[in-house]
């Protein structure tokens, strides 16, 4: 599974915004910018899209919950869902003319990740870059290691990697 395109149609202070990450190619997206410039915004929105959006989400402060609405473009296997993701309790995933889907379309992509799963592994943001960090100094009894540091260190005299693709888009 793979996003093409996720849209905040309606979600937190964001209308119609959308993040496009191309026709295949890299797989790595850094969202960079000021504060306040939505990239926690971003990141909840792709959980709120891939697990339903929380009843007592923090994204209505601009939209009543009825209105809160989210979509990608997901590839798969060649293939390309539209999918939109409603505030709701059921039927909460829409088909690209409203109509809601028969069954779960995201369930079978996820390979039985949940939340909280998809947020230990995906999820990084600042305050979890630093509890990681943390982590590493107290596992390794260095306390003025950081993890970019100790990152450098042991690459620095590992072989050569092959190249890496990348892209940026400033949003």
């Amino acid at each position: 599974m793979r996003f093409r395109q996720l849209e905040l149609v309606r979600y937190g202070g964001f209308a119609d915004r959308v993040f496009d990450f191309g026709v295949g190619g890299p797989d790595l997206h850094l969202v960079v910018g000021p504060n306040e410039a939505g990239k926690s915004t971003a990141l909840q929105a792709i959980g709120d899209f891939l697990f339903g959006i929380p009843s007592q989400s923090r994204q209505n402060w601009r939209y009543d919950y009825g209105q809160l609405r989210l979509r990608a473009l997901i590839e798969q296997d060649g293939t390309l869902l539209d999918i939109t993701r409603r505030k709701g309790n059921r039927d909460t995933l829409l088909t690209a003319d409203g109509t809601p889907f028969r069954t779960d379309p995201l369930a079978p992509l996820l390979g039985g990740i949940d939340r909280a799963g998809f947020d230990r592994v995906f999820g990084l943001d600042h305050a979890k870059l630093g509890a990681k960090s943390a982590s590493r100094r107290s596992a390794r009894g260095h306390a003025t290691n950081s993890i970019s540091r100790f990152d450098w260190a042991r690459s620095r005299d590992a072989p050569p990697r092959r190249p890496c693709r990348s892209s940026a888009t400033t949003y």
